[in-house]
């Protein structure tokens, strides 16, 4: 056995302890291919996370919970495609299993990044004419607001700051609260996911918020250094 075999070895291990999966392969796709996308399997006994021809900016978005413009860094990363494969023996959600490859992608790309606020275009949520449309409810137990993937959002015993974020996900643009509702509320939000207008009116109609366009803070990731070329596997 080599020095240099060894060494391989001991370095994917120690990468795999700190990411918590228990292999992970990358490799740079050059097949020009324009087909590519992310699959998730999970069951009781683990995860496959599959990232097939997909540049370095979609990962970094889907690992760090953030949008396109909330990333600052080189062009490559819009350009560079690879293909990824982790694997977990044990149990996890979506977004355990994503926040996991942060360290994968740090440590395979020789990530430096820092965050920082910066002023850039926002929606404000301010109550519309006629007033607030849905009613309080208690804000005890569990709250939530998620995608149903059709063109809804279910909100139970959500609060109004948090739905804003859930908001900042299906606009070009974060939503930033400024309405001043303290309250838990349960509600569904009932939109056309092909029409980027629709949204706008159906606040307004079925809770009774209007998007307004402003400026303000937003928390960026800027990538200080990255490398094209990942590590060895």
């Amino acid at each position: 056995m080599t020095r240099g075999f060894v060494c391989a070895c001991l370095f994917a291990a120690a990468l795999t302890a700190q990411s918590g999966f228990d292999a992970v392969s990358i490799r740079p796709n050059h097949s020009g291919d324009g087909h590519g996308g992310v699959n998730m399997a999970r069951n009781n006994e683990g995860a496959k996370l599959t990232i097939t021809n997909t540049n370095l900016l979609r990962c970094l978005q889907r690992a760090y919970g953030v949008k396109e413009y909330q990333i600052a860094g080189p062009d490559w990363l819009k350009t560079e495609n690879y293909d990824m494969i982790a694997t977990l023996s044990t149990p996890t959600s979506a977004a355990q299993t994503w926040k996991l490859m942060q360290a994968v992608l740090e440590e395979r790309f020789r990530i430096a990044l820092h965050r920082e606020t910066k002023t850039l275009p926002v929606y404000e949520p301010v109550l519309a004419k006629g007033g607030f449309k849905i009613q309080e409810t208690e804000p005890a137990g569990d709250s939530g607001v998620w995608d149903a993937g059709r063109g809804e959002l279910t909100a139970k015993k959500e609060s109004i700051e948090n739905f804003a974020e859930v908001l900042s996900r299906q606009m070009d643009r974060p939503v930033l609260d400024k309405t001043d509702l303290k309250g838990a509320y349960d509600f569904v939000l009932k939109y056309d996911k092909a029409d980027d207008g629709s949204i706008f009116g159906a606040l307004q109609q079925q809770l009774g918020l209007k998007l307004e366009p402003a400026k303000g803070g937003v928390e960026i990731l800027v990538i200080d250094h990255a490398e094209k070329t990942p590590t060895e596997n």
